[in-house]
C-alpha cells in the first residue's frame, strides 16, 4: 500500500450496511480517492496521477502486425454525448453531524444532454472535498473518452496495468496514457490504454 502514501484526504468514516465482498468496498474507495490496484506477486495499490514510467518510441509499437499496412498507434475517441451533463455525489457531511449532503458538478453544456449521474458514497467528507471529487470524476470521464490499443514486444514485460506511459506518435508528438488491462502472449504484449491527465486529480 506504499503506492497510495501520497493520498492525504483522510477516511473519516466508512459505513458498511450489509455483508458484501471486500472487493466492492475497496472499489468504492478507489472511486472516491482515485487509486488503482494491480496483482503481480501480490496486490499493489497505486495512486493515480503518478509520473510516466517509460517513453515508448513509435518504432516499438505494433508488435506482431505489419506496420507497413496497419497503423500501429491509433487513438480512438468516443463522443462526449455519452457523458452525463451532471454528476451528483451524496455523502456524509462532517460539518453537519454526518448528515447526508449532495455536491454537484456540471459540464456547462446545452440542454442536448440533461442526464444526471447520481452516486451515493458511504464516506464522510467536507463540502470542498466532496465538490472536488464530483469535479474530478466529471473531468476524468472527459479525458478517458480517448483510448488506444498498444502492442509491444517482450522487452516491455516490466510494464503492467496502472502504469502511466508516454507514447510517441508518428509525428513525434507525445501522449500520456495509462494502462488498464494487459493480455500476455509473450513475446507479444497487448495493453488497453486510456488517456491520462494528472491535473484533473487536483481537487478544486
Amino acid at each position: 500500500v506504499s503506492g497510495i502514501d501520497s493520498i492525504t484526504t483522510p477516511v473519516r468514516a466508512l459505513t458498511i450496511t450489509q455483508i458484501s465482498a471486500t472487493r466492492s468496498t475497496i472499489e468504492m474507495l478507489m472511486g472516491a480517492y482515485f487509486f488503482d490496484a494491480v496483482v503481480s506477486d501480490k496486490i499493489y495499490f497505486i495512486a493515480r496521477g503518478g509520473a510516466s514510467v517509460v517513453t515508448i518510441p513509435y518504432e516499438d509499437l505494433g508488435a506482431g502486425t505489419d506496420t507497413h499496412v496497419e497503423e500501429p498507434f491509433v487513438l480512438r475517441q468516443r463522443t462526449d454525448i455519452e457523458l452525463p451533463a451532471w454528476i451528483a455525489i451524496t455523502y456524509s457531511d462532517v460539518s453537519n453531524d454526518y448528515q447526508e449532503d449532495t455536491q454537484m458538478s456540471d459540464r456547462l453544456i446545452t440542454d442536448v444532454n440533461n442526464t444526471v449521474l447520481a452516486t451515493q458514497i458511504p464516506l464522510a467528507f467536507t463540502h470542498a472535498e466532496a465538490k472536488g471529487i464530483a469535479n474530478t470524476i466529471l473531468l476524468d470521464m472527459q479525458v478517458q473518452l480517448v483510448n488506444a490499443p498498444i502492442a509491444l514486444t517482450g522487452n516491455y514485460a516490466r510494464l503492467q496495468p496502472t502504469d502511466v506511459v508516454t507514447v510517441t506518435d508518428k509525428s513525434g508528438h507525445n501522449h500520456r496514457l495509462r494502462f488498464i488491462k494487459m493480455s500476455d502472449s509473450y513475446p507479444k504484449l497487448e495493453f488497453d490504454a486510456l488517456a491520462d491527465d494528472a491535473s484533473v486529480l487536483t481537487h478544486t
